[in-house]
């Protein structure tokens, strides 16, 4: 049993484990949900309120070597990433996606060969799904940030012979501290604002037709946290609900839930998505890895409660 091992089976020193992309909507949940009895660092470009941060450019491949060296972790959860990618950032974000990973898990290996390396992929790279997609669905990403994304797979899976690689997908996630800049967020945002207005209630949105697999990030974050200090946790893992919601069923949720009467709102909806269902089979799990999800409502109120206040993660 290596070093890394005997860490996560409780033997010898506390486990070391550096986060990546910890400044970032998910990875603050990830940093709540990590034990209190493991060592923690974090990686990002963004500033993180940690004594133990590195802030370092995943494409920077000599900066990302050195901080890694300096911390010489069992294991990395890897969550830094270029979002939402517009077609003229796509080299960027290879740039991020692809090649930042791979800085990091080399980085890794080269100082820790029994480290575990726990990539945070996307339900994307799994493009159009027929029913619910498990792990032996067939990957065809679509879009620039899906396609990087699905790239990083494969070469994070060549690079890792002899290593200790876990892939994680998540499916789209919401909850509190979200940037509306994604959807739920931005129906919570807008549907605040039209209540503040006088006259019967208008939200200008987008495709409402499309279907997402959408969970709890909090949900997310614990089982991300478990990946880093198990034993013995899968390769490739699907975070998500296995329940399809179209956007509009979201919006709907989200306005009787502040009283506002669905059918007396107008709504405006405009563009149609490209990808039109994604939705994923969760990767059967141990109770202390998944357990039980936070109801859907639950979700949503944190995420209205938090648009209240003018709160949201940038």
């Amino acid at each position: 049993m290596g070093l890394a091992a005997r860490a996560r089976s409780g033997y010898g020193r506390v486990m070391r484990i550096l986060v990546t992309g910890a400044s970032g909507f998910v990875g603050k949940h990830v940093l709540a949900a990590l034990p209190d009895t493991q060592s923690v660092f974090t990686l990002s470009r963004g500033s993180v309120s940690s004594r133990r941060h590195l802030p370092v450019d995943l494409v920077d491949a000599h900066s990302v070597r050195a901080a890694v060296a300096e911390v010489a972790p069992d294991c990395v959860l890897h969550l830094a990433a270029a979002a939402q990618v517009r077609p003229e950032q796509e080299a960027h974000a290879n740039a991020v996606n692809v090649y930042g990973s791979v800085h990091v898990a080399e980085a890794l290996w080269a100082v820790r060969p029994d480290a575990r390396f726990v990539a945070v992929s996307t339900g994307y790279v799994l493009g159009e799904t027929v029913g619910v997609a498990d792990e032996t669905a067939p990957v065809r990403p679509l879009g620039p940030y899906a396609t990087t994304k699905a790239q990083m797979e494969r070469v994070l899976r060549a690079c890792s012979v002899g290593h200790e690689l876990c892939i994680v997908r998540p499916f789209n996630h919401t909850g509190p501290g979200q940037s509306p800049s994604y959807a739920v967020a931005a129906f919570a945002q807008k549907i605040g604002a039209a209540m503040e207005r006088s006259g019967a209630p208008a939200l200008w949105v987008g495709d409402l037709t499309a279907v997402r697999d959408l969970s709890d990030v909090r949900d997310l974050a614990h089982l991300l946290a478990w990946m880093c200090t198990t034993v013995r946790p899968p390769p490739l893992v699907h975070a998500c609900s296995g329940v399809g919601r179209t956007m509009g069923a979201v919006l709907h949720d989200l306005c009787s839930l502040v009283g506002l009467e669905p059918d007396a709102v107008t709504v405006h909806s405009t563009g149609r998505s490209a990808l039109r269902r994604n939705v994923g089979r969760p990767t059967p799990l141990p109770a202390a890895a998944r357990p039980r999800p936070t109801p859907w409502l639950e979700t949503l109120r944190a995420v209205l409660a938090e648009q209240a206040q003018g709160i949201g993660a940038v």
